[in-house]
């Protein structure tokens, strides 16, 4: 029986591995990405990330290039992880595009294996296969691909099936090493896209309100002390984040005309739903088919609630489902006016990726009872859930059809992203229209200068000046920017017209180092997650030595 599980599990894994191909197919074929903006920016990040790690920065905060030059701190505010997983794929496949073909194929892969492993375990074998195939063509997955090239979510969704996998296993199980399964897929979501972060913080906090009623308070306070810990590992990123966004225009991701959550809604036509007309109308066909999809499984879970595993779950899964669902609706504004953080996901179809997730669940559970007589083959209901699916992955092939078109071999350029733009920054028409930035220049008095360093975070200048100089330094300042003129600390002031560096050098044959350094909150925010990795290591070694005494 063990071999035969075995063998299972390894034709899954080959079964996986194909629809990851097939889902990824055109990128392999036409050796390229989607041409679409935010694919553009991930590939642009991705090169900035990869060069400051060659430039030898562990963790790069700076990308330099941004802004016609002047720099910018995106990477204090956009999670780092999967641009650490294309650097990575970078050192075996020697090209940028094609390592991200590789991470979306293994993302593709990955979300196939956590979605079957966690319905394996919710509700039994019988069931977990189906689900996760389905989960890996769903039309919005395939969608964040080809129509919106929104990098980091696609690697996301590997996380999502583990985070409700771990709080399950915490509450139902009192297995101890679920404790740091969660916290580790918690911190890992936060760490790859920090939007689907905060949406599952939600889902979360939603299962453990819901199980408060249900459990006994001690799996409940293991569960949160476990998402804490996960807060703890993520905090050298997502402390910054939080105290930081006052540096930076941030508020442009909810004024801009495209990011205004109102003009989002699902089931409301206005002007950006035209621009996006496509998008919208396969989104809308997705939305409607998962809907009917769902009244059909329920109805089958229904019939067959008395042989069903885990009824309780299932019960949260439907819930999460119609609210996943009307969040997506006008009939949520009121909400999207009022919960704060809610405004800067920006578009309420968001919440489509917990929809999804929630009826693969619910997929789970129904196809658990297939051997079962209450839902037999010849079952009417089970025929329009296949049929159902059938039209899903109908529509998925289309998107990737469509998208298959807008494939190109993209050359990495330059990219701004005015919500991470130093809040110093001056008049960004005038700057991005600049034909030619000088890097150093002296803006009065009289110097010679020749740059011995420029990297993505360090820039090493030297100057002789026959008189007393300002130097100008054509980077955005933002805080952690410090200078020294001959190792001694020196001033830096800021260009009212640009918001560049502004720097006094005396008279004389000089060295000025500007770093890109930690501030005390970046320094503090490293120091929590460096504790709260010794404390998970520590739990692991107390939890091998426990087990380790009870076999003794």
């Amino acid at each position: 029986m063990q071999q035969y599980n075995r063998k299972r599990d390894i034709i899954n894994i080959i079964l996986f591995a194909l629809i990851a191909f097939y889902c990824t197919l055109s990128l392999f074929i036409h050796h390229g990405l989607p041409y679409i903006d935010d694919m553009v920016f991930h590939l642009f990040q991705a090169d900035q990330f990869n060069k400051a790690l060659e430039d030898g920065f562990i963790y790069p905060r700076w990308i330099p290039d941004a802004n016609n030059g002047y720099g910018s701190a995106n990477f204090i505010f956009y999670a780092p992880l999967s641009y650490y997983l294309v650097s990575i794929t970078t050192l075996f496949t020697h090209s940028l595009p094609t390592a991200m073909i590789m991470v979306i194929w293994f993302s593709f892969f990955l979300s196939g294996i956590t979605m079957s492993i966690t319905t394996r375990k919710i509700f039994g074998e019988q069931g977990s296969l189906l689900p996760a195939i389905v989960y890996q063509i769903l039309p919005f997955h395939l969608g964040d691909l080809y129509i919106r090239g929104t990098f980091a979510e696609l690697v996301a969704f590997i996380w999502f099936p583990l985070v409700i996998l771990f709080a399950y296993k915490i509450l139902e199980s009192r297995n101890k090493m679920a404790f740091i399964g969660l916290s580790i897929s918690y911190a890992g979501l936060i760490l790859t896209h920090l939007v689907s972060g905060f949406i599952f913080t939600l889902v979360i906090g939603a299962y453990l309100i819901y199980n408060y009623f249900l459990k006994n308070k001690k799996p409940l306070l293991k569960t949160l002390l476990s998402l804490i810990l996960g807060f703890g590992l993520s905090s050298f990123y997502l402390i910054p984040v939080i105290f930081e966004k006052k540096f930076v225009q941030i508020d442009y991701i909810i004024k801009c005309p495209v990011g205004d959550y109102r003009k989002n809604f699902l089931f409301m036509w206005n002007k950006v739903q035209i621009i996006l007309e496509h998008f919208y109308l396969s989104l809308h066909i997705t939305v409607i088919l998962e809907v009917i999809l769902f009244l059909f499984i329920i109805l089958v879970i229904q019939r067959n609630r008395g042989k069903l595993l885990n009824r309780l779950h299932v019960n949260f899964f439907m819930l999460l489902f119609l609210s996943a669902f009307i969040l997506t609706t006008p009939l949520s504004k009121p909400l999207w006016d009022i919960v704060p953080g809610f405004p800067f996901l920006q578009f309420p179809w968001r919440w489509v990726m917990v929809m999804e997730l929630s009826l693969c669940l619910l997929i789970g559970a129904a196809f658990s009872l297939r051997e079962m007589p209450g839902f037999r083959l010849t079952d009417l209901k089970k025929r329009w859930i296949v049929y159902l699916m059938v039209a899903l992955s109908l529509v998925s092939l289309n998107t990737i059809l469509q998208g298959s078109h807008h494939i190109s071999k993209i050359s990495v350029s330059t990219v701004d992203v005015r919500e991470y733009t130093p809040i110093w920054a001056g008049d960004m028409r005038k700057i991005m229209s600049e034909a030619k930035i000088e890097k150093v220049s002296a803006i009065s008095g009289e110097a010679l200068t020749d740059i011995l360093e420029w990297k993505s975070e360090k820039r090493v200048v030297e100057i002789n000046a026959s008189t007393s100089t300002l130097l100008r330094i054509a980077t955005f300042y933002y805080p952690g920017w410090e200078a020294e003129i001959d190792d001694n600390r020196a001033n830096i002031m800021i260009e009212k017209e640009s918001g560049a560096m502004l720097i006094d050098i005396p008279e004389g044959r000089h060295t000025v180092v500007l770093k890109f350094e930690d501030t005390p909150l970046r320094y503090y925010a490293k120091i929590i997650s460096l504790v709260s990795f010794c404390i998970m290591f520590l739990f692991i070694l107390v939890s091998k030595k426990t087990k380790q005494n009870q076999r003794l």
